[in-house]
């Protein structure tokens, strides 16, 4: 009997230790909205920030019209027309710290799409995503105050960056905004999903001492 109790009890470690070794999480889809003036918690954003446009300017300009595409009151504009802005991937519950929570979410995640528009004229806007520092997605797409939805599918990234092109072209409407070259995004689809996560190896050391001693302490109360 004590052999059977100290086999199943093995067994058992063996399960936990390897088997569950890998921890999956269900798909967490979201969309980021600028929504109330603040970013989505899972993200740090430079030179990207919330914008309200105002409905009633004449003539409309490009926010404007991502907003009434996305049926919303703000976007993401960069400000003063800043030539790059990035959006880093944050996803913990606490502001990303390296708590036991946190270890065990993603630290990645997967861009579906995002609207665009130009904001007071037409431009390349190029877009990249990375992970770690290392450049994995790039394409560019022409935008001007129409709104256009862009569909990437790109996954395991933890930064997006926004580059401004070099063709900027001001519409005649707005002839009054300068060479600022302003564009706006909103409704950001994004996707948390991890199918594997590995938890600490200071967790499984803890599991492999504890799972003997109950074993053993079944056996003393037989």
């Amino acid at each position: 009997m004590k052999n059977r109790i100290e086999n199943n009890m093995r067994n058992l470690l063996m399960v936990v230790m390897f088997g569950g070794m890998l921890v999956s999480t269900a798909s967490m889809g979201a969309t980021l909205t600028f929504e109330n003036g603040e970013i989505d918690a899972r993200f740090v954003s430079d030179n990207l920030d919330p914008y309200q446009p105002n409905p009633f300017d004449q003539p409309a300009d490009g926010a404007d019209a991502l907003t009434q595409a996305t049926a919303s009151e703000w976007v993401g504009i960069n400000p003063m027309g800043a030539a790059a802005a990035d959006l880093y991937w944050d996803g913990g519950l606490d502001g990303g710290s390296n708590s036991l929570a946190n270890l065990l979410l993603a630290d990645t995640f997967s861009l579906a799409q995002f609207h665009v528009a130009g904001v007071y004229g037409s431009q390349t806007l190029t877009v990249q995503g990375y992970n770690n520092g290392n450049l994995l997605y790039q394409d560019s797409l022409f935008i001007d105050l129409t709104p256009q939805v862009f569909n990437a599918g790109w996954s395991g990234i933890d930064q997006l960056r926004f580059l401004a092109g070099a063709d900027y072209s001001l519409d005649p409407a707005h002839a009054d905004a300068g060479g600022n070259r302003y564009w706006a995004i909103d409704n950001l689809v994004f996707d948390e999903s991890i199918s594997e996560v590995p938890l600490p190896a200071a967790v499984w050391l803890f599991l492999s001492g504890l799972v003997p001693l109950l074993g053993v302490g079944a056996v003393h109360r037989r």
